[in-house]
């Protein structure tokens, strides 16, 4: 039986955020259940992981290297998120489609940062948001900027998610909410979005032990 390997691109500790609460609760329930059947390499951004269960079981790689590394692996997980954690994982979800795991629905705010303040491109900002949301919306954003107003990721990012670029290159979507998985698939885009429980380890022992009887 082919082993299958997996890139999981994600936040790990010490860097402060859920997202490495939740891979780290979660990577050891996986291996359990189901590491005959794969291996999980993970891709860190600017981080030295500390958690020793994680060190002793997987091997971890600097994600800059994952361009150069890619395409060793059968499959790709992108943990997305919503903060300047995920910057490198939203430019490579972009480019090598994979599992996105949409850990939360508006991510403007991150797309925000990566345009205005990484990239130092409002051409990009805005014309990101006209491929997610449309002219209209661009324009709003415009109007708001020329009048010195808040931008729309601080008052209305939930109707303004700017997730749509991204779901489109994504083979799959996992979300947490039903809020989140009706808004995905009213896009219409054809792409399989499912939701899951964020924390769901006793529902992997239960699949785990239904296989063994």
């Amino acid at each position: 039986m082919k082993k299958y390997k997996i890139a999981l691109l994600t936040p790990l500790h010490p860097q402060k955020t859920g997202i490495a609460d939740y891979i780290e609760e979660m990577l050891p329930f996986l291996r359990e259940s189901f590491g005959e059947l794969y291996s999980v390499d993970i891709f860190v951004d600017d981080c030295n992981p500390t958690n020793p269960e994680t060190l002793k079981n997987h091997q971890i790689f600097n994600m800059d290297s994952f361009e150069e590394k890619h395409n060793g692996y059968d499959l790709f997980i992108y943990q997305m998120g919503n903060n300047f954690f995920h910057l490198k994982i939203f430019e490579y979800a972009m480019k090598y489609p994979g599992l996105l795991v949409l850990h939360d629905f508006a991510i403007h705010h991150l797309l925000a940062y990566f345009y205005l303040e990484k990239m130092k491109s409002e051409k990009g900002y805005y014309d990101a948001i006209e491929q997610n949301h449309g002219e209209k919306v661009r324009e709003l954003a415009q109007e708001r900027a020329a009048k010195g107003e808040l931008g729309l990721w601080e008052t209305n990012a939930l109707e303004y998610p700017m997730n749509r670029t991204i779901v489109q290159r994504s083979k799959g979507v996992i979300v947490f909410s039903e809020y989140a998985q009706k808004r995905i698939e009213a896009y219409g885009d054809n792409v399989p979005v499912h939701r899951i429980y964020l924390h769901c380890s006793g529902i992997v022992r239960q699949i785990s032990a239904s296989e063994k009887k």
